[in-house]
């Protein structure tokens, strides 16, 4: 096949835009079978090809392609609430504050700004080495959760199911998942 696409885009005289990011994730395996070739784009400007770190929920990386000169795009690297590990977070804190709590007990600082900064320290170190960080960027999809997520994917299986067989039964599951939805 890889001979076959090359004897493709030298006949045809195409740009290969990819700059060699896999393009496909699954497990421990990561490919680039998605190829994005053009032709005579580049006359427009210079073309930036490149994948984003959004999670789309399926093995494929979102493909942008950037004509002309380069917008940034800004990346937040954000707390994912949902996964916090509070218990380890509750067990790191209580370390942390107790020696903190001790220091003070010591009365090695005692200014009161410098406690307030210290105890703000000592929770934001916490949370650092506890959380985990997703990527946000403007390509993302914030109003996805896992609730939303788990019913879109049951009603994809009832789809899916529907469309093979349609019987009255899987018609009917159909149609009630939708109302209750």
């Amino acid at each position: 096949m890889g001979q076959r696409l090359e004897e493709i885009i030298f006949k045809h005289s195409l740009h290969i835009l990819n700059d060699g990011k896999p393009t496909y994730r699954s497990g421990k395996a990561a490919t680039a079978p998605d190829v994005t070739v053009t032709r005579g784009i580049t006359t427009n400007g210079k073309v930036i090809w490149s994948i984003t770190d959004d999670d789309l929920h399926t093995p494929h990386e979102c493909i942008l392609i950037q004509i002309g000169e380069k917008v940034d795009t800004q990346k937040y690297y954000v707390i994912d609430w949902p996964k916090f590990k509070w218990d380890e977070f509750s067990k790191c804190s209580a370390a942390a504050l107790d020696s903190l709590l001790d220091k003070w007990k010591r009365g090695i600082n005692k200014s009161v700004d410098d406690m307030v900064h210290n105890l703000a320290t000592c929770i934001q170190d916490c949370v650092d080495n506890t959380a985990t960080r997703r990527t946000v960027t403007k390509h993302s999809k914030p109003w996805i959760n896992p609730t939303i997520s788990d019913r879109l994917k049951e009603l994809r299986k009832l789809k899916r199911k529907y469309w093979h067989r349609k019987s009255p039964a899987n018609e009917d599951k159909h149609q009630q998942f939708l109302q209750a939805s």
